[in-house]
């Protein structure tokens, strides 16, 4: 996966890396010689900081994030070993139990980054315990690949989830789990829950269609959310996985497919680009068209190049996808996803997995039961019409336009308080509409949906809840009451009043399958392209 997925200069470091990295080891602190000498040229208020760390949390010497990096040569490394009767193959242990303790002449032992904590430990810790956990390279380590592990291990700029996620997935690639292990140590005890549940059997479609977007770097510095996985794997939306494959499609696209083209797409490219809609906006076509065609993006093509892309670009219908509108756009999808499972059961199974499972076009009660090869389509809030399908075109369009009814009425149905706790602390959050609830589920059965939940929601029409309390507040009980026999054909009676109500429409309207804009998208007033769940036009 390396070769094919990661840049030229990442692809060259690891090799380069790999190569030159030799283990880890437990040396004493006074043997660690920096470049000015400990302790000219320190922080004050790094050193401080430090000091207070080590005094109330300890050292905590053996994590992979505290290491220091440090070159040896080969022939000292050499002594060392046979004097510690060490094998070169225990430096190797990603165990801190294990890890060996060599000892050094002075001078031997140059430390690449980490000036300040060895300082903090010198001052902290007690004489006979002055040792630090040093990761070792080889002495003839390039310029490139010293720079990029002061980076690594400096820790003052802490590393994006994108840029994690790269370096975790590039080290899985080699087989390498002592660097992987080093990246993800980076992350928060949650997130690398999160990670692992992504890499669950279950969740492999999710992955891969992540792992597909590696070819392209500029998507992951500022677009990876390792902190919303959760909710996504949560959501049961399968559909999102498509989400991930139009952004490819999209970047991909414009450079015909070719990996290597595709490996020099920056961030600032993706930055600068993403939620413009240069194929239906005359002002963002004139952004676009002046970035990339003067070379401010895109800046590692040629001119030939920069105008193939343009060229292609200009002509693309929607928003310019990105992880971060991918991440953007779930929240919303998120929300509707909540509301179609009010109609379903507790279910391990995906939105669609559990939908499909409750679809009988063939129920006594089923309007598809009474035509025979004719699927019910939604050409307004009021209307129907039907159209000839098979029952697997049948199924498709009714799960379809349950998704386009949440995304229409979705803000009127908010997960129910999971207890009183959450309406304690959120005494203003919304209330579910019982109308939009009862509305979705009377959508469902006659679209050919069946289950105990839906039918619950149905039995709880708000018509007969208003027809009801209307009977009961018009007259008071102390002086009146109703037949028991007869209380719910009264009931009835208003009911058969309230459908006497005709739609109000006050003019055509057309209604096309696309998903609803974004809370970002509706700002920009644009709609993403159906594309993201490629559905086909459905209401005319």
């Amino acid at each position: 996966m390396t070769r094919h997925v990661f840049t030229e200069q990442e692809v060259r470091l690891a090799a380069e890396r790999r190569m030159k990295y030799i283990g880890v080891a437990k040396v004493s602190i006074c043997q660690i010689q920096f470049e000015p000498p400990l302790p000219r040229d320190l922080d004050p208020k790094n050193l401080d900081r430090l000091r207070n760390i080590f005094r109330k949390n300890r050292c905590r010497r053996l994590d992979v994030q505290n290491h220091v990096p440090a070159t040896v040569s080969r022939h000292n490394l050499a002594d060392a070993l046979q004097k510690a009767n060490v094998p070169q193959e225990a430096l190797l242990t990603t165990e801190g139990r294990q890890i060996p303790r060599l000892e050094f002449m002075a001078g031997q032992l140059r430390g690449l980054h980490g000036r300040h904590r060895v300082q903090a430990g010198v001052e902290v810790l007690p004489p006979a315990d002055r040792w630090w956990t040093v990761d070792l390279y080889t002495d003839d380590i390039d310029r490139e690949l010293r720079a990029a592990l002061v980076d690594e291990y400096s820790n003052q700029k802490k590393p994006t989830d994108g840029e994690v996620y790269r370096k975790i997935r590039q080290y899985e690639g080699e087989g390498n789990e002592a660097f992987r292990e080093r990246w993800f140590v980076r992350l928060s005890p949650n997130n690398q829950e999160r990670l692992d549940q992504l890499d669950n059997k279950k969740n492999r479609r999710l992955r891969h269609a992540f792992d597909r977007l590696l070819t392209i770097p500029g998507l992951w510095p500022s677009g990876m959310r390792i902190s919303l996985l959760h909710r996504l794997i949560a959501s049961g939306c399968i559909e999102i996985a498509t989400y991930l494959d139009h952004i490819l499609d999209f970047w991909s696209s414009l450079v015909g497919s070719h990996r290597r083209l595709m490996k020099k797409i920056d961030q600032d490219t993706v930055h600068a680009l993403q939620l413009l809609a240069p194929g239906k906006s005359r002002t963002d076509e004139k952004t676009a068209c002046g970035l990339v065609l003067s070379g401010h993006l895109f800046a590692e093509f040629s001119a030939d190049e920069r105008n193939a892309i343009w060229a292609k670009m200009k002509d693309f219908d929607g928003l310019i996808p990105s992880l971060y509108t991918f991440f953007e756009d779930f929240k919303y999808l998120e929300s509707c996803a909540h509301c179609l499972k009010r109609l379903l059961g507790p279910s391990p199974r995906s939105v669609r997995e559990a939908m499909s499972s409750i679809f009988d076009p063939d129920s006594e009660s089923g309007e598809n039961h009474r035509e025979k090869g004719k699927c019910i389509i939604q050409t307004s809030e009021s209307t129907f019409r039907r159209l000839h399908a098979s029952e697997t075109e049948c199924f498709e369009t009714g799960y379809q336009q349950l998704w386009l009814y949440a995304m229409r009425h979705y803000p009127l149905m908010p997960p129910d308080p999971k207890n009183s706790d959450d309406l304690l602390a959120k005494p203003t959050c919304a209330k579910p509409d019982p109308r939009a609830i009862f509305d979705m589920a009377h959508l469902a059965h006659r679209l050919g949906f069946r289950s105990p939940e839906i039918d619950g929601l149905l039995n709880s029409s708000p018509d007969h809840q208003i027809a009801r309390s209307a009977l009961l507040q018009a007259r008071k009980p102390s002086r009146f009451r109703y037949d028991d026999q007869h209380f719910d054909s009264l009931v009835r009676r208003i009911v058969d009043c309230f459908t006497e109500a005709v739609p109000n429409q006050p003019g055509p309207r057309k209604i096309f399958w696309q998903t609803a804009p974004s809370r970002r998208t509706l700002a920009l007033g644009f709609r993403r392209p159906a594309t993201i769940f490629k559905m086909p036009l459905c209401y005319s």
